[in-house]
């Protein structure tokens, strides 16, 4: 399957953009230019949210999510971002929300089924003890360029929501995040920032998990 959308505004309630992984053997190659992708809440705002292999491309496209604004679940991912700004926007203080999406920083493993992953900005990747139906097999790599990123609100225990997360299924299905200073200053300046789990590579070096799968560091110092 194959996506294209320039020059651009689209808006709806709950996903915006999407694919479903319960059909094995799918992939998508997407394409987004100078657009507006905007995810109102919906108790289940994720604007953009990838679950099976496929290329990305998007340049100079605005992501306004409001649990995620990007999710890329699974492997087999490739994902190049150029001059974009993801947003989430998780303001509400709902019960449900907070207990379902499991936000908190002693449950930043959680990762259930579709978009009941870690809250973030930019969530990538997949847990080792996650329900299936996603790639496991192939790994993932997501490069950010010149990207900026705004984590808004605090869940009930007065706790940011991280800014980006990435974890991977297993060795094979790991994770690679390349970013350059301009991204990395903006990941530092919002939200808890970066938080890493298990089978990562950020900007070349493999990254040691502390077994917690919350692993908070700074991007501007790797």
């Amino acid at each position: 399957a194959k996506l294209t959308i320039r020059n651009s505004t689209i808006k709806a309630e709950g996903y915006v953009i999407g694919t479903n992984a319960g059909t094995p053997g799918q992939s998508v190659d997407v394409t987004i230019e100078n657009s507006v992708i905007e995810g109102d809440s919906d108790n289940v705002g994720t604007a953009f949210f990838l679950t099976i292999p496929g290329t990305i491309n998007m340049t100079n496209v605005s992501i306004n999510g409001y649990l995620q604004g990007v999710v890329l679940r699974g492997g087999g991912i490739t994902a190049n971002l150029t001059n974009c700004t993801i947003t989430n926007d998780m303001t509400s203080s709902s019960s449900l929300e907070w207990n379902y999406f499991l936000s908190g920083h002693s449950s930043f493993k959680q990762w259930i089924t579709g978009n009941s992953v870690p809250l973030s900005c930019l969530t990538i990747g997949n847990d080792a003890t996650a329900p299936g139906g996603y790639n496991t097999t192939a790994p993932s790599t997501v490069t950010l360029t010149n990207c900026t990123f705004e984590s808004v609100g605090k869940d009930d225990s007065g706790h940011e929501y991280m800014t980006v997360y990435i974890e991977g299924a297993n060795s094979t299905a790991n994770v690679t995040l390349n970013y350059d200073s301009a991204t990395a200053a903006s990941i530092d300046s919002t939200g808890y920032g970066l938080v890493y789990g298990a089978n990562v590579v950020i900007n070349g070096v493999a990254m040691a998990d502390n077994g917690s799968d919350c692993n908070n560091i700074k991007a501007s110092e790797h």
